[in-house]
């Protein structure tokens, strides 16, 4: 079983399989302890054998510090850095994911990020949006 726990600085939002939790937090005190309860009920969740994958917002940030205090678990990862790309290529893949399958998932998500700009008339665009 994979298991995803995703927790952003303003929101908490936990992935099992296609079920979504968003909890709107009030301050910083309030956010640090909701994150702490939140990580450890989620592992209360998490069987031996099972993968957990941690995501936060942003290397070094307070959620991502809190996350890296509970690697010590086996068989869980943390990534820093979100998108929604990342969220869905990791929702979508089955059995566990291997360090090589993470870091290509990792890949193709930074590579969905782009400047979108309106076409101008008469120009060709090498790749299409449809």
């Amino acid at each position: 079983r994979k298991q995803l726990l995703y927790i952003k600085q303003e929101r908490q939002a936990r992935f099992t399989s296609l079920s979504l939790l968003i909890i709107i937090e009030e301050s910083y005190l309030q956010r640090f302890s909701h994150t702490l309860d939140a990580l450890d009920a989620f592992f209360q969740t998490v069987g031996e054998k099972d993968q957990a994958i941690l995501i936060s917002d942003m290397y070094g940030g307070s959620v991502n510090s809190t996350m890296y205090t509970y690697l010590d678990r086996s068989n869980t990862t943390l990534v820093a850095g979100v998108n929604l790309a990342l969220v869905i290529g990791l929702t979508i893949l089955e059995g566990d994911i291997t360090r090589e399958t993470l870091e290509s998932v990792i890949e193709q998500s930074r590579e969905a990020i782009r400047i979108v700009d309106l076409e101008k008339s008469g120009e060709e665009e090498e790749d299409e949006l449809f």
